[in-house]
């Protein structure tokens, strides 16, 4: 059995804190940003292109530098991934403040 552990939050928020900071104009912090979204969301590059409302390939091409989004868009795709990992917080702090364990399985938590 493991808990919900702090520590997963605080990366999560720190994260957070970073995509704040980051200047869309940058490119290469760009295309970083893009990969770690999707490590830190523990999603697959086609379920970030569908909430980003683009095709894999083309979030695929974003990554690794082939295209980037217009520079007017950067902020818009920064801003739909902060509200996935806000969300991913609030999921995570509402199981932490229960009296319970809850177990973690294939990347869902469960009460246990």
């Amino acid at each position: 059995m493991i808990s919900v552990a702090l520590p997963r939050i605080d990366e999560l928020r720190e994260f957070e804190k970073r995509a704040r900071m980051l200047d869309t104009n940058d490119e290469p912090a760009f295309r970083a940003f893009l990969a770690d979204a999707r490590v830190i969301l523990e999603k697959s590059e086609g379920d970030i292109a569908d909430f980003l409302t683009v095709s894999r390939p083309t979030l695929n091409r974003w990554i690794n530098g082939r295209s980037t989004p217009h520079p007017l868009m950067r902020p818009v795709v920064v801003s739909k991934i902060l509200g996935e990992v806000s969300s991913k917080v609030s999921v995570l702090a509402s199981y932490s403040r229960g009296s319970s364990s809850y177990s973690a399985v294939g990347g869902a938590v469960a009460k246990v």
